[in-house]
Formats: structure tokens, C-alpha cells, sequence
């Protein structure tokens, strides 16, 4: 392995050559918590896989604003294991896939918050439980837009009944329901994405409504 660093620091980087070829390694950027595109399977099964310590994995479940994800498996990592983690930079792989290194990057990006705070006067615990808190919130955040959304796209029992005296009438009715819809969709997405939170996704309803739209434009 080649090696670049000051003496007695970790290497900011170091290359390591393998049967596939060289493959170099080094510190991770770190990333503000965020939405991570791409795979969803290689994301949910990298929390697992790719970090070194307890830490870290359970770190990783913060990485995504608003999103539920389940508890690491093993023992909850201790006070000790994350003054170890803290010690220990994130480091990333010039042959890994992109969403395990965005993925690295965010946790790098928390354990430099978590260093922040600790500097601050807080504790561990604590940090764990703002982390939470934080989550919560934001799942809840989406959730309630989501319900609003779906409210929005109700059936409306004065159009149906409508329908059956008036049908052009009910027609443009239904229409301007599903504009209301799409503007909140619209709205809530721009909302979500502001907060780093993945968005709502487009109700196949919408996407018919939508589709007109773009040819008129």
C-alpha cells in the first residue's frame, strides 16, 4: 500500500492494490444530512455493510432527513464506542458504489456535528436523542403533508353526485380539484426538498392531470 500523510497522523490517503487493480482509499468529505438518490436496496443494505463500528451504523440512520428506517442490528453502541468512532475518520473507496459513499459522507458530516456538540458541553445521550427527536419530526412533517395530499385527491361526493345530473360540469369540477392537488404537490415537494427530506411521490391521478400540461407547454 502506498501512503501519503504527515508522520503520526492517519494518511489522508493510501492506495492499496488488489486483483482488479489499485484501489485507492481516503477521508471522506463530509455531507450535511440529506435525500440520497439512486438505489434504494444498496442504500438500506450499505447501513449495515459498509461502516467499520456500531457508531457509525447506527449513525447512518440519521443520514436521510425523514425517513423511517429500523434499528442496526447487535448491541446499542456504547459512550466508549463512539469516543473510538470519533478518533477514526470515515473513509471512502474509489471503487465503491455512489450511494455507499454519499452515504459515508453524511455520517462523516454527523460525526463532525456529534464532535461540535460534545465541544459544546454536551453528552452523548444527548446528541443520540436530538438525532431522534430531529427524525421524528421530520417523518411526522411528511407525513402530514402526504395525508393532505391524499385528502386532496379524495374523492369528492358533490362531483360524483354531479356526474349524474351534469356531466361537463362535474368535469370541470374534478379538473379543478386535481389542480389544487397538483399545486399542493407541487408546493409540499419544494417544502421537502428545502429540508433535505426525500419527496412525495406523483399519484398516478396527477400524473394523468400533468401530462396535457407539458404538451401544452
Amino acid at each position: 500500500a502506498t501512503r501519503t500523510g504527515d508522520q503520526g497522523q492517519p494518511p489522508a490517503q493510501f492506495i492499496v492494490n488488489t486483483p482488479q487493480g489499485p484501489v485507492t482509499y481516503r477521508i471522506a468529505d463530509p455531507l450535511p444530512r440529506q435525500s440520497i438518490p439512486g438505489n434504494r436496496q444498496r442504500i438500506e443494505e450499505g447501513r449495515d455493510t459498509i461502516f467499520t463500528n456500531a457508531a457509525e451504523r447506527l449513525l447512518s440512520r440519521f443520514a436521510e432527513p425523514g425517513r423511517v428506517v429500523g434499528a442496526p442490528s447487535g448491541e446499542k453502541p456504547t459512550e466508549a464506542d463512539f469516543r473510538a468512532s470519533l478518533a477514526v475518520p470515515v473513509r471512502v473507496a474509489s471503487n465503491e458504489l455512489t450511494e455507499h459513499i454519499d452515504l459515508k459522507r453524511i455520517v462523516a458530516g454527523l460525526k463532525r456535528e456529534m464532535r461540535a456538540y460534545l465541544a459544546g458541553g454536551g453528552a452523548f445521550d444527548d446528541y443520540i436523542a436530538e438525532l431522534e427527536r430531529r427524525q421524528r419530526l421530520e417523518v411526522s412533517y411528511r407525513e402530514r403533508m402526504e395525508k393532505r395530499l391524499e385528502e386532496l385527491l379524495s374523492p369528492d361526493p358533490g362531483i360524483l353526485s354531479a356526474a349524474a345530473k351534469d356531466g361537463k360540469a362535474a368535469s370541470a369540477q374534478n379538473r379543478e380539484r386535481l389542480r389544487t392537488a397538483y399545486d399542493y404537490w407541487l408546493k409540499a415537494n419544494a417544502q421537502l426538498q428545502a429540508m433535505g427530506i426525500y419527496p412525495l411521490a406523483m399519484p398516478d391521478t396527477l400524473r394523468s392531470y400533468q401530462m396535457p400540461l407539458d404538451i401544452d407547454e
